[in-house]
């Protein structure tokens, strides 16, 4: 089954990638599956068109649920859950939003001993989420550094 699952990603190198969304990573995760990223650097990767996203990485979830038992896939509580643990995200670009990591739609995300370093989105007109960009996740960051991002609108570090 696709909607259940472990991923471990650990010691690895994502550098020079370019996409139109999720330059180096990306993970759209179904209700149940699990990320792990540990000890990875995420370096110098961009989107390339005027919509792009997540520079660094995305981790975002299905956000519409089905009431059918038979698609878990499609129903239940969204439990998908990121763990990003001393990692660095550095010298990412997206054009719209999240230079480094977007962390988006349902599920959670719990970031420890990373750092966010000149990240960048948008231009001097636009751009939200330098460092890292959250929608309707639940998340927690701790002993992370975010330092010299840059966002052409809002959060600079954080949007």
């Amino acid at each position: 089954r696709t909607d259940v699952g472990t991923i471990h990603v650990e010691n690895c190198l994502f550098e020079g990638n370019e996409s139109q969304v999720g330059s180096g990573f990306y993970l759209f995760s179904y209700n149940q599956q699990k990320l792990f990223v540990d000890r990875c650097t995420f370096r110098k990767n961009r989107t390339l068109t005027a919509r792009g996203q997540g520079g660094g990485m995305i981790f975002t979830t299905i956000d519409h649920i089905s009431d059918d038992p038979d698609y878990p896939m499609y129903g239940g509580p969204v439990t998908a859950r990121l763990t990003l643990t001393n990692s660095v995200f550095y010298d990412n670009t997206a054009n719209l939003v999240a230079g480094g990591l977007l962390l988006g739609w349902r599920g959670f995300a719990d970031v420890r001993n990373c750092t966010f370093a000149n990240n960048r989105v948008g231009g001097t007109s636009g751009g939200t989420g330098g460092g890292i960009f959250v929608n309707d996740m639940d998340i927690n960051i701790s002993n992370c550094t975010i330092a010299y991002n840059y966002a052409g609108n809002v959060g600079g570090g954080i949007g």
